[in-house]
């Protein structure tokens, strides 16, 4: 089972929770641990401590930061759950892309994220900071091939129904006439 994350390496993206995350998973999820590898697709300031935590935490066999990749699309493609855990973000794309490949998403529930993913239906919203819960959350999807298959269906009919071009020029548009009404 591939867990993964795409992103620049920076403090605010909290890829330190993932690596955590996945450590805790196997060591309170031992029976499952041994069918996890996790890919960080990235590159930034905090590459070395995030090396240094995977170090830490002997999970070298377990947890991969590929650096750099052009085409971070073919290894969402190849993950099997989607995995963000960011402080701070905008409307994340790439969960929209992670969501488009049918993979479910595990977010922390913070603005941006809560637009995207419906808890419990798509993927999972954790508390930020929580990376035992972000840990127990990716540990159900692991245990349940139809429930990963489920939510990430789900997902991909969320993105293609709510998330259109036309959608967005609609939304747009009500905001200028909100504008010129004022």
């Amino acid at each position: 089972i591939v867990i993964g994350s795409v992103g620049s390496l920076v403090k605010r993206k909290r890829f330190d929770d993932l690596i955590k995350a996945v450590s805790y998973i196997s060591s309170q999820f031992t029976v499952h641990s041994s069918r996890i590898k996790s890919i960080i697709i990235g590159e930034g300031p905090e590459r070395e401590s995030l090396q240094r935590e995977i170090n830490k935490n002997k999970l070298n066999d377990r947890v991969i930061l590929t650096g750099f990749k052009s085409d971070a699309i073919s290894y969402i493609n190849a993950m099997d759950i989607f995995v963000l855990l960011s402080e701070r973000e905008g409307l994340p794309r790439v969960i929209l892309e992670a969501m488009l490949m049918k993979k479910p998403v595990v977010a922390a529930n913070i603005a941006g994220p809560t637009e995207l993913v419906a808890d419990g239906k798509t993927g999972y919203l954790i508390p930020l900071g929580k990376f035992e819960d972000a840990a127990s959350a990716v540990a159900k999807l692991v245990i349940s091939p139809a429930l990963r298959k489920e939510m990430g269906m789900n997902g991909y009919h969320r993105v293609i129904k709510e998330f259109t071009i036309d959608n967005y020029i609609q939304g747009v548009e009500k905001i200028f006439e909100e504008i010129q009404g004022q």
